[in-house]
C-alpha cells in the first residue's frame, strides 16, 4: 500500500484523544464509536461525535495522497502512547488502514468515513472572543451545582443567563444553586428569547480546552460552538426551560455567621467520616459568639467540633450537606465565608470576603434534631442462658 501521509506518534494521539473524549465505548451505531480522519492539505484533522457533541482536533501532516476513514480510537491511542516521537506513515487502501513506523507496523479496520454524522450548526449566530480568564473565573465556580438526575434534563447543564447587569453562568440542582457574572459573553444573550442551557458534557470539554486559552464562542438558536486555531466543539443546546432561579434568592437575609474560611474546612473534614445516608448532614449551631459543628451515624457514631469564633446574629441549629456546603467553600474567594438567611429553615446565602460583585451561592438547609450532641449509652451485657 502507498502511504497517505506521514506524522509524529505525539501530536497523532494528541487530537485522536481529543476526538474520543465524546465517542461511546458501547454503542448500537457503530461509527459513533469510531473517529473519522481526513488528511488534506497539510494537516491532519480527526473527529469524534455521539449525535449532541462534536469535537474536530487538527494537526499538521505531511500529506502524500488525499484520504479519509473512521478507525475505532481506544486501541490505536494504546498503541501510539508506546511509540513516543516516532514518525507514523499510514496507508489506507479502502479496507483497512495501515500504521508503519522504524520497526513495526500494525493494521485496523475501518468504516466509511462518509457514514460520520456531521453536527454542522445552522442559523445566524453571535461571536464573542472568549478571554483566558472565563473558565477560572465564571465557569469553575459554578460546575459543582450541575444536575446528574437525568429526570431533570434541563437541569443537566449551566445556564447562559441574561441579567439585567450582563451575562451570567448559572447551575443549580434543586438544592443548591451558584451564580457568576461572565460579562465578556453579554453580547450573545442580548436580544435572545430566553436563556441559553449549556449541556454538561460540552461544560467538561469547554472547560478543559479554553482553561488560559483565546478562542471563539458562537452561540446558534440550537447549537453552541467553541473554535481555536487547532480545535472546534460545537453542541447541542439543551430544549428546555430554566427554572426562575432569580425568585429563591434570599432578600432579606438579616440571621449571618461569619467564620474562617479554613477552620469551617478543617471541621467539615474532621466529620467526614461519619455516614449518615446520603444528605450527608452537618449540623452548625452557634451560641454564645461559638460555632460548632457536629454529625451523627445511624451506627451510633457522634462527632462534635469547635469551629471556633464567630460573628453574627445567627442563634440556634441548622443542618447542611456536608459535601455541597465544602464545595461551596471552594469556590468563594477569601479568608472569611458569610451565612446569611431569613431564618434558620430558609435558603442562605454563602459568601466570600473576597468575591467578586454579583457572585452567588445558595444552599438549601436540612433538617436536623432540637438535641444537642449526644454520647450513646453503652448496651447492657446479655446475661449467659
Amino acid at each position: 500500500m502507498s502511504v497517505n501521509f506521514k506524522i509524529n506518534a505525539k501530536p497523532l494521539a494528541l487530537v485522536i484523544g481529543r476526538a474520543a473524549r465524546v465517542t461511546e465505548r458501547r454503542n448500537r451505531i457503530p461509527i459513533l464509536g469510531m473517529v473519522r480522519l481526513i488528511a488534506e492539505g497539510s494537516e491532519l484533522k480527526v473527529s469524534g461525535t455521539d449525535l449532541d457533541v462534536q469535537i474536530d482536533a487538527t494537526a499538521p501532516a505531511e500529506v502524500l495522497a488525499a484520504t479519509r476513514f473512521a478507525v475505532s480510537p481506544r486501541p490505536l491511542l494504546s498503541l501510539l502512547r508506546q511509540l513516543g516521537d516516532e514518525v507514523v506513515s499510514v496507508s489506507f487502501d479502502g479496507f483497512a488502514v495501515l500504521f508503519q513506523w522504524s520497526d513495526g507496523r500494525a493494521a485496523f479496520t475501518t468504516l466509511a468515513a462518509e457514514d460520520f454524522p456531521e453536527l454542522q450548526p445552522k442559523g445566524e449566530c453571535e461571536t464573542v472572543v472568549v478571554p483566558p480568564t472565563l473558565v477560572s473565573e465564571a465557569l469553575d465556580p459554578v460546575r459543582h451545582c450541575v444536575s446528574t438526575e437525568e429526570t431533570r434534563y434541563y437541569l443537566n447543564g449551566i445556564c447562559l443567563y441574561n441579567g439585567p447587569d450582563g451575562a451570567l453562568f448559572v447551575a443549580t440542582d434543586g438544592h443548591r444553586l451558584a451564580a457568576r457574572p461572565a460579562p465578556a459573553l453579554t453580547r450573545l444573550v442580548n436580544g435572545r428569547d430566553g436563556s441559553a442551557i449549556l449541556p454538561r458534557c460540552f461544560i467538561g470539554a469547554f472547560a478543559d480546552y479554553a482553561r488560559g486559552a483565546t478562542g471563539r464562542l458562537s452561540l446558534y438558536k440550537l447549537h453552541v460552538e467553541f473554535e481555536t486555531d487547532n480545535l472546534r466543539l460545537v453542541s447541542k443546546l439543551i430544549d428546555g426551560t430554566y427554572p426562575d432561579w432569580p425568585r429563591i434568592i434570599p432578600k432579606d437575609a438579616e440571621a449571618t455567621i461569619r467564620v474562617s474560611r479554613a477552620a469551617l474546612s478543617m471541621a467539615l473534614a474532621r466529620v467526614a467520616f461519619v455516614r449518615n445516608g446520603e444528605g450527608q448532614a452537618a449540623t452548625l449551631a452557634m451560641s454564645a459568639g461559638v460555632l460548632r459543628l457536629s454529625a451523627q451515624g445511624y451506627d451510633g457514631m457522634c462527632v462534635e467540633t469547635a469551629v471556633g469564633a464567630a460573628e453574627g446574629s445567627f442563634e440556634g441549629r441548622t443542618g447542611f450537606n456536608r459535601r455541597y456546603l465544602a464545595e461551596a467553600m471552594r469556590s468563594v474567594r477569601g479568608d472569611i465565608v458569610t451565612l446569611a438567611a431569613p431564618g434558620v429553615t430558609g435558603p442562605f446565602l454563602l459568601s466570600g470576603s473576597d468575591d467578586a460583585p454579583g457572585a452567588l451561592n445558595v444552599l438549601m438547609p436540612l433538617r436536623v434534631g432540637d438535641r444537642d450532641f449526644v454520647i450513646p449509652e453503652p448496651r447492657p451485657a446479655k446475661k449467659a442462658a
